[in-house]
Order: structure tokens, then sequence, then C-alpha cells
């Protein structure tokens, strides 16, 4: 069963009931209670437990796969929405 931090329960003891914020700003488990900077919270994040070159990049190439998705659907209705208007018919319209 899951358990907070040690500094979390120190946090408890003295403010209330532990929160994910209080969990948030734990150093470790083992640890006294000191609040991570914003900073070293967010370049913990970033680097992803070491993982970051691989996380990262994965991320990247599935956003740009997306936006071309995207990009060649739109031109491909744009197209489609094109020739029908050459041939004189509309867009069906859509049911409800």
């Amino acid at each position: 069963m899951w358990s907070p931090p040690r500094c979390a329960v120190q946090w408890a003891a003295t403010w209330g009931r532990p929160n994910i914020i209080s969990v948030f700003l734990c150093v470790s488990a083992s640890s006294r209670f000191k609040p991570l900077a914003m900073t070293d919270a967010i370049q913990t994040f970033l680097a992803m437990g070491g993982y970051a070159t691989f996380v990262w990049p994965a991320y990247a190439l599935a956003a740009i796969v997306l936006v071309g998705l995207l990009a060649i659907s739109l031109r491909q209705l744009r197209k489609a929405e094109a020739e029908l208007a050459a041939l004189g018919l509309s867009r069906p319209r859509e049911r409800a």
C-alpha cells in the first residue's frame, strides 16, 4: 500500500494531512523536510529520471507526425471541396 514520504508525514504533523503539494515538495522519503526550489523541480521533471534523451525526442517526433497528418488531412479536404465546387456540387449536409 502506498504511504506518503516521511517529509510529507512531517508536513502533515505540522500543517494537516498530506496533499499532493506536500508530497511534490519533498526531496525524497529519506531526507529531512526541505521544499524543492521550483527550478529544481522543473529540472527534475525535464530530466525524466535520466531518460530525457529518449523521452523528449519521442514526444517531438509524435508531435511532428500529428501536425503532418493534420496538414495532409486539411489539404485533402480543401482539394475535395474544390473538386466538388468545380462539379457544381456542394459538401453533403451533416445529419443531426
